[in-house]
Parts: C-alpha cells; sequence; structure tokens
C-alpha cells in the first residue's frame, strides 16, 4: 500500500434526509461513480434536474436483467432519453462479468470550479437520495489541476478492467437496422432478452438438436443413443447438463450420450406435451409420445375409410344438438372452424418462416393468430379440446391448465423445437392480464427467430372483452351453446373418444405436398386447411355438411356484431347524427363496464371516442358498413379458395 499526504480538507456527512444526499452533488456537471446497484430513473434525473452534462457508472453486480426489467415500467419517451445519451456517449453504464462483483462506492465529481471525490456507503440509487435508510459519507474537494485526481482516476479506471458497456447491442441494433422504427428495436431489445440460461440461442440449439433426432431414428425398432457435443459457453453448457441431468447421460470429455426414449419421456413429465416434428422437404411429420415414435403422415388409403373418419367428426359435431342453442348450424360451423386450426397448428411454425421470408421483418411481423375459443361454462369447450387432440395424435393427451399460461410455463417451451401446439383451457384473463399481454403480443413478433421452431397456441376462455391490441392477435371462435350432462350424452362421447380416427395423418399427408405451393398463403391462416378437408370429402365421395365454414367464420358471423344489432334493436342504444359526427348514446340502465364490452366488440379499422354513455364514432361508414355484415367483399376476398378447389376436381 502507498500512503500520501493530502493536504486537502476531508469532510464527513452524515445522509439522513433527501437534501444531504443531494448537496454533496450539486453543482457539479461530470459524473464518474462506482456503485454497487444504480437507479436508472436518477440518471434521468441528474441529467434532466441537476444539469449533468456527462456521465459514466460502473455497477457493481451483473443486474442486466433488473435494469432491462427497470426499464420496461418507464414511459418509452424516458427510455429514448436514455438511449439518446448512450447514443451520443454522455451515458456510459459499465456491467462486470458474472465472475466479478464490485461493493465500492466512489464518486469523483468534476465542474468548473474543481472536482470532488466521495467514498460512502450510499448507492447510487432513489433508496439512497431519498434517505429510506442512513448512510455516512467521507468527501473531499481538489482544484482541477491537483495531481491527486489523477491518482484517484487510476483507481477508478482499475475498477473498470474487463467491464462491459450496457446497452451496447441495443446501440448496435439501432444503428445496423434503420429499416425498422427505433420503438419496435427498443421494445424488442426489452422484453426479447430471455430472463434465464435455458432462453439462450445457445440451449435452444442444442435442445432443438436432441429433439430432431430422438424423433428422426435410422432403426424406429432399436432405442437409439443421441450422442450430442457439449457447448463451448460454460453458462450454456451449464445450463444443458442441468437440464438433462435426471436422464443420467453418460458425460465424456467433450459429448452427453443420452437415449432418445428416455429424452422424449422427460419432456412430457417436465412439460405436459408431446414432441413433434414437421420436416416440409421430406414432406415427414413425427410425434414422440410414451417414449415411442410415430410417423404422422400417411397417403390416403381406400374412399371408404376416409369417409368414416368424416362420418366419425360429424357424428362428434352433432352433439350439439344435445345441447341448447339459438343456432345449432353457427355453432356447429365455429366447431368445425376450430377443428381445422388445430389440424393446421403443427404447420403454424411453416406459416410463420413462410410468411416472413417474403414479407419480412415489417410486412408480417405478429404471426398466425392465437386461436380464442370462448364461451360461458359447460358450453364443451373442454370436452373439444380432448377429442381434438385425440385426433391430432391418437392418444388422451389433457390439454394444459389455464393458470400455466404466464410467461415462466410458455417461453421455455419454445426452447424445445416441438410444433405440439401448447393448449391451455380455462384461461381466466383477467388474473394474469400483463402476462397474457405480455406473451400474445411477443410471442411471434419478439421471441421468435428465424432458426426457431415455436409451437402454435390455442387457448379456451370464459373471458369475453378483448383489448384493441389482442383483436388482430387471436381467432375468436364463440361456442355458443349450453350442455347439461345425462347417461345418453356421456354414453355417446364414450363410443365418439373411443373410435380410432387417422384423419389427421391423411390431412398432414396432403398439407405437406401442397405446403410448396406459395399461392397458398393468404391472410386466412386456415385457408389451405379448408382446402385440403374439401379434397379428402371429394376423395370419399361425401357431400360437404350444410355447416362447413367454406370461409372464415368471422366473415360468416360476427357474434359482436350481433350484438350490437340486439342492443340497437332493443333501444336500449341509439344511433344519431350531430354537426357531422355519429353518436351511439346508450341508456342509463347499460353499465360502464357493458359499455366497455361493446366497444371491444368493434373491429379495429373503426375510430371512436368515449364520453360518458356516449361513443363518437369517427369512422361512420365502416361503422354502418360492419353492422350490415361487410357483405359485397366476401366473394371477392375468399372465392380463390372455393375457384382452386374446383379447377383441381376437374383435373382428377
Amino acid at each position: 500500500m502507498t500512503s500520501r499526504i493530502i493536504n486537502i480538507p476531508v469532510c464527513s456527512a452524515l445522509i439522513s434526509r433527501q437534501q444531504d444526499f443531494e448537496n454533496l452533488f450539486k453543482g457539479f456537471s461530470k459524473l464518474k461513480a462506482i456503485s454497487y446497484v444504480v437507479s436508472l430513473s436518477l440518471l434521468l434525473e441528474f441529467f434532466d434536474q441537476s444539469g449533468y452534462s456527462e456521465m459514466e457508472v460502473l455497477v457493481g453486480e451483473n443486474l442486466v436483467n433488473s435494469y432491462r426489467q427497470e426499464l420496461e415500467q418507464r414511459s418509452i419517451e424516458d427510455i429514448e432519453r436514455l438511449i439518446e445519451r448512450v447514443e451520443d456517449g454522455t451515458l456510459r453504464i459499465y456491467i462486470p462479468n458474472r465472475n466479478r462483483t464490485f461493493h465500492t462506492k466512489f464518486y469523483i465529481l468534476e465542474g468548473s470550479n474543481g472536482a470532488r471525490i466521495i467514498i460512502t456507503s450510499a448507492n447510487l440509487t432513489e433508496t439512497a437520495r431519498k434517505a429510506s435508510q442512513i448512510n455516512y459519507t467521507w468527501y473531499a474537494d481538489f482544484p482541477t489541476n491537483s495531481p491527486l485526481l489523477d491518482w484517484f482516476n487510476q483507481d477508478y479506471q482499475a475498477h473498470l478492467k474487463k467491464c462491459t458497456l450496457f446497452m451496447d447491442d441495443l446501440k448496435k441494433l439501432l444503428r445496423e437496422r434503420q429499416d425498422v422504427s427505433r420503438h419496435r428495436i427498443i421494445e424488442a431489445w426489452i422484453k426479447g432478452s430471455p430472463p434465464a440460461e435455458e432462453q439462450s440461442s445457445g440451449v435452444r440449439r442444442v435442445l432443438h438438436e436432441i429433439s430432431l433426432r430422438a424423433l428422426k431414428p435410422a432403426d424406429l425398432k432399436v432405442e437409439p443413443i443421441i450422442k450430442i457435443r457439449l457447448p463451448e459457453s460454460p453458462a450454456v453448457r451449464e445450463h444443458v447438463e442441468k437440464f438433462l441431468k435426471p436422464l443420467n447421460p453418460v458425460k465424456t470429455q467433450h459429448e452427453l450420450h443420452l437415449n432418445a426414449a428416455a429424452f422424449i419421456r422427460h419432456i412430457e413429465e417436465k412439460h405436459h406435451l408431446p414432441l413433434m416434428r414437421v420436416d416440409p422437404e421430406k414432406q415427414e411429420i413425427w410425434l414422440g409420445f410414451n417414449g415411442s415414435v410415430s410417423p404422422m403422415a400417411s397417403s390416403l388409403p381406400e374412399a371408404n375409410l376416409v369417409n368414416d373418419a368424416l362420418q366419425h367428426i360429424e357424428d362428434y359435431i352433432n352433439t350439439v344438438d344435445l345441447g341448447q342453442t339459438l343456432n345449432p348450424i353457427l355453432v356447429k360451423t365455429n366447431m368445425f372452424e376450430a377443428l381445422l386450426y388445430i389440424f393446421m397448428s403443427p404447420f403454424a411454425n411453416e406459416y410463420m418462416r413462410e410468411r416472413r421470408a417474403r414479407f419480412g421483418n415489417l410486412g408480417f411481423q405478429r404471426g398466425p393468430r392465437f386461436l380464442y375459443i370462448y364461451g360461458p361454462a359447460r358450453n364443451g369447450k373442454s370436452t373439444f379440446l380432448h377429442f381434438s387432440l385425440k385426433l391430432l395424435t391418437g392418444y388422451k393427451i389433457k390439454p394444459l391448465p389455464g393458470e400455466n399460461f404466464v410467461k415462466k410455463n410458455v417461453f421455455p417451451v419454445t426452447s424445445l423445437g416441438t410444433v405440439f401446439p401448447l393448449v391451455f383451457d380455462d384461461v381466466r384473463i383477467g388474473q394474469k392480464r400483463e402476462s397474457f399481454e405480455e406473451i400474445v403480443k411477443d410471442y411471434w413478433e419478439v421471441w421468435w427467430k428465424e432458426d426457431c421452431i415455436f409451437p402454435q397456441i390455442i387457448l379456451s376462455t370464459n373471458n369475453l372483452v378483448l383489448k384493441e391490441w389482442a383483436k388482430s392477435r387471436v381467432k375468436r371462435i364463440d361456442f355458443d351453446v349450453q350442455f347439461a350432462s345425462s347417461e345418453y350424452s356421456r354414453e355417446k362421447l364414450g363410443r365418439l373418444f373411443a373410435t380410432e380416427n387417422r384423419i389427421f395423418e391423411w390431412f398432414s399427408y396432403l398439407y405437406l405436398k401442397h405446403l410448396a405451393n406459395k399461392g397458398f398463403s393468404e391472410d386466412d391462416e386456415l385457408g389451405l386447411a379448408r382446402f385440403i378437408m374439401m379434397e379428402l370429402y371429394d376423395y370419399a365421395h361425401r357431400d360437404l355438411p350444410q355447416y362447413f365454414p367454406r370461409q372464415p367464420v368471422e366473415t360468416l358471423y360476427d357474434p359482436g356484431r350481433q350484438e350490437w344489432k340486439d342492443i340497437l334493436k332493443k333501444e336500449q342504444a341509439k344511433i344519431t347524427n350531430k354537426k357531422g359526427s355519429m353518436l351511439v348514446e346508450f341508456t342509463q340502465d347499460i353499465r360502464t363496464g357493458e359499455i366497455g364490452e361493446y366497444m371491444s366488440h368493434l373491429p379495429q379499422n373503426i375510430k371512436y371516442k368515449r364520453r360518458g354513455n356516449t361513443l363518437i364514432i369517427q369512422s361512420p361508414t365502416e361503422f354502418a358498413r360492419w353492422l350490415d355484415g361487410n357483405k359485397p367483399r366476401w366473394r371477392s376476398r375468399f372465392g380463390w379458395m372455393e375457384n382452386l378447389f374446383f379447377q383441381s376436381k376437374k383435373g382428377m
């Protein structure tokens, strides 16, 4: 230790109130700081209110995820101001590597009249500033040309060794991706950074590779041993080994050897879903369940077997007649539409990949919509999901409980390399609204990357109200029917569930066969699925049922529009024109919350403002056309699918 005589008065202070803290930093314009933790909001305040022009901060512990979460809670304007400071170099935040921690609290302040050195127990945080805790400090003021400042700066620089700049990756993204809005890049950076190592791209690559080998063994009669080279990154290697530890893999210097069947069972036990993989080039789809692997694409058998399978589906859908509903045909149409969506769901990742390749991030960012099955209790949603999953796999597989629809459960599945849909039953959105919003907004738009394999998400819920941002991200299907349990209905369902049906194998065979045809990529995610189901009916020489959804159900029937028509018919809302604007005035017996539900039914292209019990419709033409059913647009937009079908029939 080198001792130096400092002929400078040293002051001490007790920080027991906010003014004590602020007095320490008052009158200076530049700051260098080492603090165990730092409040980003306080840095902004130093710039905006305390007159600082430049700050450099070393955070004592690597709390990158915490700082991202803090940024997520702030307004986009605050985040933009912080990032602008990072871009122009007036703010530099250093983060130590994972193996280093600094408990030092050391500040170098510079101003026009000199510099101040502070050694204290206080961190650079809101907690310390507001004196929520008592801190003690020593400080000394030096003239600008004091040689002792070089000594303190050398001590400061010694702390900076092997540290990295926080937000430097974001700065690079903003510089390189000028084709994308700053807002979108910033939002993706904040939310897209995985909070856990298992979500890193390195771990994902390893687990994708294991899943691929587990589902495509060279000899299905022999349980293969998978050999995986361990990642170079110590953090990724540690997580992979931790994830696979229950399988008791054999570890060599650079590899892990594990049993493929054990890996499939491990995924089922840990995440409660099978592995499924699609290979568009080889036109194959594989399912891993109960430790075994099965091909799920088969060429068409005799026409009578396809006919029996279609009859089986219709028998199930016709159980709607056992319930109570005002419009059984409509309920059956919705049910068939939902079934088509579940059949299409294993191909959603390929749909996303093909569309992103054609239109890029800006042209197709949101991905295929999530299926959102709505209906009150006892309307058959859960039974439908059980039945559909059995058709999809041939096995009795339960949907995931609705309370599991949270990020900590959903995100890890994206690393597994499975396209088996994440089906959540009875999701209660109100209880976890923030998690619901984050998943629905970020799943395809932020988390998904070109090298990813993501399963589609399917939800059933009793929650009716959808926010504006959700309307374009989910495909809502209503099951407007009420069932009362009876011995007859239970016996009928028992027989239907016991019947083997290989319809999905034939559906997937045709889907993979047609997938290369780019002409099928329409806004309707189910365009190809409709065509293939019509092809199966034609092959079986069977007439399409009356309720078959030849077009998307949202074009055939909009339940929200019907509720608007009902309330207008009952005169609980009145439409008037006043000073060139269209007004919808709700009567006093309509509660505030109910008005919110009617607002949620309006399509996104209809702009409006609310004032009390009145809506000011700013798009009156679109509103009138929507109430009338948009009928002139149907055939021109969706006629391509039927025309293509009948043209293909002529060529058979």
